[in-house]
């Protein structure tokens, strides 16, 4: 009896008042659950022959393989040489050295033990430090009886200086692992008692998810560019307000520019305390640095950094450390893609599942915490696609000039960086005439539609469209886009075989395969990627549909064979643009076309392919939680062990 009026006092609770009760519990047991592990640590350390707290090793237990020891007790090490630390078993939470380098090199770490079984076992970590710090961390957390470190230098014949060689099973707080456990619980209890969220405010039960997941996101990320090409996105948001001509690198910003990934092997950072000492050294450095570089005069693409741009300026204005700007920046780009689809859902008649889920996808989710403009670019393409949506579904009210306003604005800002997507625009000039006051109204905004339409198709230089010149982008070898044009121009027939083949080769995998909804850029992708793809689909095929009056049926025809007839073109328009640019001259295959250039387009592809007769009796409010649901559990795999595990223990 006691349960019920517990239960019934919760429901009656205001949304907001449950969700700062959720938080606050979810804080709560986060820092229990993060004291009861550091106490296990302690127990297991203080087994056999550990101990509890930090234990140093002497060099008189190390075993030195072409190895040199100084006068000084350090290190010299050089490429292939071995240190071996023999102790007995012990338990080691953590096992750190000191160094003193001047290149970036790699340790493999090999540790030695037995397991459950009381069979030996040995596992291998592959450790890159930078010259810029001291110390490198590595995560064991097991019984160990041996390390072996065996170094290897990233410059020809570069030795480098290792001493201090420390276990750490020290009692130390990770609120990393409070802030993951704080969210998992907390999505929970959401899901739990806001069950009314998932019927009446689809929207808002995104919003929620999204901002949760995507602040933990952008918390767990190692300091450095892990997204593709972010160090230039990085670069842009910084440089988008200034002046062309000759600057000076912000000390920082050059650091994360060349020290990108995809440029070096691995993200050095594999534990809490190498995170926290690459944020002070970031924080120490002088603003500006000796190096410069040339600001070109902005092109249209720079309406892209316009959002972290501003964000960065506020972080300045407001005299925010270098590390506590960068995350800013993420976090305006987070909230903007968050902000886009939420109305996007909320406008949306019909299909609010499907987009909820599909923004929620790991690869979208992912660049909206990371700097990049591709999730500015699929917010405003979400929230124009959702205009059109409502407005062909509801012929029979009059178009309203706020709607107008809205489509025009997002699809010029979701167009600018990227006017390969162009013809999305051009749907809307076949709205029916019964939409317009006057025939003079429907004349006169269908030829605005068209005039947007041509506007944004002449921004799109196809020689320039993706690289910063008529040579192409060197990455995809001996590229020209001039000549790639030519050669096209001279051989429709050849180039359209060539992109139909190669689209047909690719199509599953970049729609419903690894390379759309679960690619990571450097991270990798989703363990279980085949599952997001089901997910889509299926919601695609199961959710509830508005029923479309009798008069309205033609339209809504004529929507989807336009649609259709649009998407093609974007695509087209994307394969293309990557066969200029990323590809050699008159080669028969075209590179560089990934799955996330396809997301702004997904969901109008899906909400229309899957408009069949499939009726759907679970309720809506449980059919949305189960949905969402997946969701929430493909984003939490995607941060636990390629974020969480691999860089925040």
């Amino acid at each position: 009896m006691k349960i019920s009026k517990i239960r019934e006092k919760v429901t009656r609770l205001p949304i907001f008042q449950k969700l700062i009760i959720s938080l606050l519990l979810s804080l709560a047991v986060g820092l229990f659950w993060e004291l009861g592990y550091e106490f296990n640590v302690q127990r297991k350390a203080a087994k056999g022959e550990g101990t509890p707290g930090i234990e140093h090793i002497s060099n008189d237990n190390l075993v030195l393989e072409g190895a040199k020891e100084l006068n000084n007790g350090k290190i010299l090490v050089e490429s292939g040489n071995t240190i071996i630390l023999r102790f007995p078993e012990r338990y080691i939470n953590k096992f750190s050295y000191s160094y003193d380098s001047g290149v970036t090199f790699k340790t493999e770490v090999t540790y030695q033990g037995s397991n459950n079984y009381q069979r030996s076992y040995s596992d291998m970590t592959e450790d890159y430090s930078r010259p810029q710090l001291h110390t490198s961390v590595v995560n064991i957390s097991d019984c160990v009886s041996e390390i072996k470190l065996t170094y290897y230098s990233m410059a020809e014949e570069k030795a480098s200086l290792l001493f201090d060689f420390v276990i750490d099973n020290s009692f130390s707080i990770n609120f990393y692992r409070i802030f993951f456990v704080s969210v998992v619980l907390f999505l929970i209890l959401f899901f739990i008692v806001c069950g009314n969220i998932f019927r009446k405010k689809l929207e808002l039960a995104f919003a929620v998810i999204g901002v949760s997941v995507g602040i933990l996101f952008i918390s767990l990320q190692p300091m450095e560019p892990i997204s593709w090409d972010e160090a230039v996105h990085i670069h842009e948001s910084f440089t988008v307000f200034e002046s062309p001509g000759t600057h000076q690198w912000e000390n920082g910003e050059y650091y994360l520019y060349v020290n990108q990934e995809g440029l070096l092997p691995k993200s050095p950072f594999l534990s809490k305390e190498e995170k926290a000492e690459q944020k002070e050294y970031l924080n120490s450095l002088p603003e500006e640095s000796n190096e410069t570089y040339e600001k070109e005069a902005p092109s249209i693409s720079s309406v892209g950094y316009i959002f972290t741009g501003i964000g960065l300026k506020i972080a300045d204005f407001l005299g925010f450390s270098f590390y506590t700007k960068l995350i800013f920046g993420k976090c305006i780009n987070l909230l903007l893609y968050i902000f886009l689809v939420t109305m996007a859902i909320k406008i949306l008649p019909t299909g609010k599942q499907l987009m909820a889920v599909i923004a929620l996808m790991p690869t979208p989710m992912f660049q909206a915490g990371v700097y990049t403009y591709d999730s500015m670019v699929t917010g405003f393409l979400f929230l124009g696609t959702a205009v059109l949506v409502r407005e062909f579904y509801y012929s029979e009210q009059k178009l309203k000039w706020q709607s107008v306003l809205v489509f025009v604005i997002a699809m010029i800002l979701g167009c600018c960086p990227k006017a390969i997507y162009a013809p999305m625009i051009f749907i809307a000039a076949f709205l029916p005439k019964s939409k317009f006051k006057s025939q003079k109204q429907c004349y006169i905004y269908r030829a605005g539609i068209i005039f947007l339409f041509v506007g944004m198709m002449s921004t799109f230089v196809l020689p320039a469209l993706m690289s910063k010149g008529m040579e192409g982008d060197a990455r995809g070898g001996n590229t020209n886009a001039a000549e790639q044009l030519l050669l096209i121009f001279k051989n429709p027939i050849t180039y359209t075989k060539v992109f139909l083949s190669n689209f047909w080769d690719q199509l599953a995998n970049f729609f419903i395969g690894p390379n759309n909804f679960s690619a990571m850029a450097y991270i990798g992708n989703l363990k279980f990627y085949q599952a997001t793809g089901v997910l889509a689909v299926a919601v695609a095929l199961t959710q509830p549909r508005m029923k479309i009056a009798e008069s309205n049926k033609k339209t809504v025809r004529c929507f989807k064979a336009v649609s259709i007839l649009a998407i093609l073109a974007c695509i087209a328009l994307i394969w293309t643009a990557l066969y200029l640019s990323f590809t050699e001259v008159g080669s028969y295959g075209i590179v560089g076309v990934q799955g996330r250039y396809f997301i702004p387009v997904t969901f109008l592809l899906f909400f229309i392919l899957g408009d069949i007769r499939i009726t759907n009796h679970i309720p809506e409010r449980t059919y949305n939680r189960v949905i969402l649901g997946f969701s929430v559990f493909f984003l939490l795999q995607m941060l636990y062990e390629p974020f969480f595990v691999q860089f925040c223990r």
